[in-house]
């Protein structure tokens, strides 16, 4: 049964994963942060083709980028359906004001999650982050599939933005003399023939803003010759249209659709004598949500055009909410009531749950897990009123397609990704200590010196890059790495490096001073009055008790002993399951093979506090006295391509090496785990209490389960700030199915 184990083990540590692609979303408790404050957040871990949420546990990695792409603070997070999928970044003072990109992905992504995060630190001066130039803007131009080509009619989409990124209406004037108009959020479209309706080589269009600024725009390149790629949404189609120069007739292309998990249909098109070709696409094969066109030649290769396209979803979490009052007055006991609104009973959805204060400071949240899972994750930029999009409204499609184009018209690359499976993977490079060259093709062991050992090894690959998938680690740890030849080497952890454009800045021009100042006090109370219940953790749910051997064979607790003060006499005299030998100055050990009742002709695989030890030498010159327990493996273990003729393991009352020098082939790193999650500090109702209540953020819960039609409630507190209030509750089923709902209300003055 240890050899099946111990094989099990080997093949999780060192084979990859291969899963099918998964999407995160990022729910966070509010939008805007002070330092001192904790934000709070829910990683939603779903398959990429069907939504449905993931069952195998992964880790998550949470980035905050700063305007650079600099990642500030980290987090790693265990998720899947056995732990909470919680997690909180407390915001330190070192920050400045600014605007920032909180990332998050799994290895497993096919695009990381991004959101603006605002940070304002009323200690530091506001910088360029939040200030940017005032009356600013930026015209951009896309054409429809990538290329203007001289002579074919090609659709150009646009989209005018100020220095925040957010749209203005503008008037355009074009350089056939028409004019076009965008809408409210800078975006729309018109059509161009390159080099035909558009005389002179240096083509501009002319932008009027609203405060009286022109702009001049040039137009990208023209191709002397190249593919145009058009489609049209006509309600249960597509109308695809193909166009190239007149000399590419009779050639045959191939049309792709290809979902954001990486499905593909094919279709076979072939240009007529005018070079053109024209295909309908139905509706009904495209996934809901974004998919991607692509136009290639017969024999594969290079995208030669491609564009963006949707189906409106149908499906959706539908949530109700009801509190028992619309009205409080502060220090109060709110009830919530949720439930879904479905008939099958079977049917269970995991959703998370803020209530906060908004104001001019604290906005409501722009985009929401539907908006997010099915149109934006896919697309580039930050998206204005993302759920306009889902709506019913006149003009909704001709929007939507205005906002593929200038959104999403560039080609889009789904990294292939390895699975963690309730591990992560650390990644350690391995270089000569003196020619600095990769040490490729070694094998490698890592150490982690815990009250419960874990040890995983690796080949390093031709960069000399040793991958281990460690299991479990939670929190602040020491590891010890090494080549398992005892060569000596330089190491370094390869940190994960998430990419993403940043965030545009944050207009905070319609926050009063007076908010600010208050907002910026109201932190400081709960931290001087709640600080301490903030700093509580819940226990992992998947945190391992026991080694990476298991349960030891047998087991001696030296306090039930006598003890001695030479570690050769505490062995012979009371661990009988290990034979000590002398060889003139060599000591060496043998464990008892229990299933033929003899010892071992080798030494077994020794280790103190997790780290091994490379001889029976420097054990034996160990003080017993520093150690609480003396483990045995009594048959034949195997790690990585290594057989061990069993383990005797030390434990230190400490499980910190306590004062033992390690071998110099041993390189030790400070390593930052997974996160543990705080628990959220929701004060009781008091009758009467003199302590101040300047909580804005007054109920976060990470994960709720609603079953069937079955109504839960959760009841929280008011706090002593009167104002507007927000309840934002997040979800998916177990369908697959993502919905959102939000409900507010009102806190009184006394």
């Amino acid at each position: 049964m240890r050899f099946v184990l111990n094989i099990f083990l080997a093949l999780m540590c060192s084979l990859s994963f291969g899963q099918k692609a998964e999407s995160i979303y990022v729910h966070t408790d509010k939008e805007t942060y002070f330092p001192g404050e904790i934000l709070w957040f829910k990683i939603y871990a779903v398959h990429t083709d069907d939504l449905t949420p993931v069952k195998t546990g992964s880790v998550a990695y949470l980035d905050l980028l700063d305007s650079r792409g600099l990642s500030v603070l980290q987090n790693k997070i265990e998720t899947g359906p056995a732990t909470r999928n919680g997690g909180s970044v407390f915001i330190p003072q070192r920050l400045a004001s600014g605007t920032y990109t909180l990332l998050g992905s799994t290895l497993l992504s096919d695009r990381p999650f991004s959101k603006k995060i605002v940070i304002l630190n009323p200690f530091a001066v506001l910088d360029t982050l939040t200030v940017p130039t005032q009356n600013t803007y930026t015209v951009k131009l896309f054409p429809e599939g990538g290329t203007l080509v001289r002579g074919i009619e090609t659709r150009m989409g646009y989209k005018i933005s100020d220095a925040y990124g957010k749209g203005v209406k503008a008037s355009l004037i074009l350089p056939d003399g028409t004019t076009a108009v965008s809408n409210n959020m800078g975006i729309g479209s018109f059509k161009v023939v390159p080099g035909v309706n558009t005389p002179g080589t240096g083509m501009k269009v002319k932008v009027k803003l609203p405060d009286g600024q022109e702009l001049e725009q040039p137009f990208p390149a023209v191709a002397e010759s190249g593919y145009v790629l058009n489609a049209e949404d006509k309600g249960d189609q597509y109308l695809v249209k193909v166009a190239s120069t007149a000399h590419r007739a009779g050639e045959t292309l191939i049309l792709v659709t290809e979902s954001p998990a990486g499905k593909q249909v094919k279709h076979s098109v072939t240009l007529n004598s005018a070079g053109t070709a024209a295909y309908s696409i139905s509706t009904a094969q495209l996934p809901e949500g974004t998919s991607r066109l692509t136009l290639l030649r017969a024999d594969g290769g290079l995208p030669l055009a491609e564009r963006i396209l949707f189906r409106t979803p149908e499906k959706a979490l539908r949530l109700k909410l009801a509190l028992n009052k619309e009205t409080f007055s502060g220090r109060q006991e709110i009830t919530l009531s949720l439930n879904q609104i479905t008939q099958d009973p079977a049917l269970t959805a995991d959703i998370s749950v803020s209530i906060k204060k908004i104001d001019d400071v604290q906005q409501p949240a722009a985009e929401n897990i539907r908006s997010y899972l099915y149109l934006r994750k896919d697309l580039s930029g930050e998206i204005e009123n993302p759920d306009y999009y889902f709506s019913a409204t006149e003009n909704r499609k001709s929007e939507l397609d205005n906002l593929l184009l200038t959104h999403g018209w560039r080609k889009f690359k789904t990294p292939a990704g390895e699975g963690e499976e309730r591990y992560h993977l650390i990644r350690v490079r391995f270089t000569d200590k003196v020619s600095g060259a990769p040490q490729a093709g070694r094998e490698a062991i890592l150490s982690v010196p815990v009250r419960a050992p874990m040890i995983y090894t690796a080949v390093t690959d031709a960069d000399g890059i040793a991958s281990f998938w460690v299991k479990n680690m939670f929190g602040t740890q020491n590891l010890a790495t090494r080549l398992t030849t005892g060569e000596l080497s330089n190491a370094e952890i390869l940190r994960f490096r998430p990419g993403a454009e940043p965030a545009f800045p944050q207009d905070i021009s319609g926050i009063s001073q007076n908010s600010y100042n208050e907002y910026a006090i109201n932190v400081q109370v709960e931290n001087i009055f709640s600080g301490k219940n903030r700093t509580s953790y819940l226990r992992p749910v998947n945190l391992d008790s026991i080694p990476f051997f298991g349960k030891a064979d047998v087991r001696y607790r030296l306090d039930d002993y006598t003890r001695f003060v030479v570690m050769e006499e505490v062995l012979r005299e009371y661990v009988k399951e290990v034979n000590v030998r002398k060889n003139r100055n060599d000591f060496h050990l043998r464990a008892l093979d229990a299933f033929r009742s003899v010892y071992f002709s080798n030494d077994p695989l020794i280790l103190l506090d997790g780290i091994p030890v490379p001889n029976a030498n420097d054990i034996m010159a160990y003080d017993p006295l520093k150690v609480e327990n003396i483990d045995v493996v009594t048959g034949r273990f195997f790690i990585g391509k290594n057989t061990y003729d069993g383990i005797v393991s030390f434990s230190t009352y400490k499980g910190s090496l306590e004062g033992y020098t390690l071998d110099p082939s041993f390189n030790v790193f400070t390593y930052e785990g997974l996160q543990p999650e705080r628990e959220f500090y929701s004060p009781e109702v008091p009758a009467i209490s003199s302590v101040p209540d300047n909580r804005t953020v007054l109920y976060w819960h990470p994960r709720l389960t609603l079953s069937g039609e079955k109504s839960r409630s959760v009841t929280f507190s008011s706090s002593d700030l009167a104002g507007e209030y927000l309840v934002d509750v997040q979800g998916i089923d177990s369908s697959g199915k993502p919905g959102s709902s939000t409900l507010r209300f009102i806190v009184k003055d006394k």
